[in-house]
């Protein structure tokens, strides 16, 4: 996971790019200006074919820990 202020748009794009193309499955972009979790799953050549975005009163579970869920308000400050 990638907690982003000022390096949102470096992590968005730049680092997304490189882990993709490595084979990142699960990146998890932590989002402290908008207070959301970006998930981007499904790396497909330079990018990811799947990205959501997680509120506050939502749930994830990492894809390497599938039983482990994690509520997006505890991950966030």
């Amino acid at each position: 996971m990638k907690i982003a202020d000022s390096s949102l748009a470096y992590d968005r794009e730049r680092k997304a790019r490189v882990y993709a193309r490595n084979g990142i499955a699960d990146y998890w972009i932590l989002n402290l200006r908008d207070g959301v979790l970006e998930l981007h799953r499904a790396p497909q050549g330079d990018g990811y074919r799947r990205i959501d975005t997680l509120g506050p009163g939502q749930q994830i579970s990492p894809l390497a820990a599938p039983a482990c869920v994690v509520g997006v308000a505890e991950i966030l400050p």
